[in-house]
């Protein structure tokens, strides 16, 4: 069959019926010979989720259309009601954040102004010159004056060294300075 052969109905038919069965053999997943042996994922078919819309009235004129108009803008005015009230509620809640914070800066700054002016220093160890902690729970960071004076030690800093606090708080301790 060449470019100038003319066929017959028989051969068109033929033809016809050729190119069917070849495009029936054609197909998204592989050939049937391998089929039985091949895993070929074939595409899920999902269904359509169909939304209903929200009917007009027929007529503009209509009492019907008139409801529906006043239905949807009370809808609308709704939502713009949250939506302040939302933001209401945002700013109220970041003015009482300042307001908590403010507070909170000032009460720091009085209470370490007051312990200032009140004469509160700190107290320094008078053996080791660290800084005397009166809440430790370790026994020898625990701290001990002297009863004669107003000087304090570390209790690992004194003769009580490896002893438990509880009974050096029931003897009386006298500092080097004073003894």
């Amino acid at each position: 069959m060449g470019p100038s052969t003319v066929l017959t109905s028989e051969e068109e038919h033929q033809l016809a019926e050729w190119l069917k069965e070849l495009a029936s053999n054609v197909s998204h997943g592989p050939q049937k010979s391998f089929q039985d042996h091949l895993f070929w994922l074939e595409p899920i078919q999902r269904k359509r989720v169909t939304t209903s819309r929200e009917k007009f009235p027929a007529a503009i004129s209509s009492a019907s259309y008139r409801k529906y108009l006043e239905e949807k803008e009370n809808r609308k005015k709704a939502v713009e009601k949250e939506k302040q009230k939302r933001k209401l509620d945002r700013i109220q809640k970041a003015s009482e954040k300042k307001v908590k914070q403010s507070r909170k800066e000032k009460t720091d700054g009085k209470t370490y102004e007051s312990a200032s002016r009140m004469g509160h220093t700190r107290v320094k160890c008078s053996n080791c010159e660290e800084e005397l902690i009166s809440d430790v729970e370790e026994d020898e960071l625990k701290n001990v004056g002297c009863d004669q004076c107003e000087r304090w030690y570390h209790l690992m800093c004194t003769e009580f060294s490896g002893a438990k606090y509880e009974h050096v708080q029931e003897r009386e301790f006298v500092c080097l300075f004073c003894s």
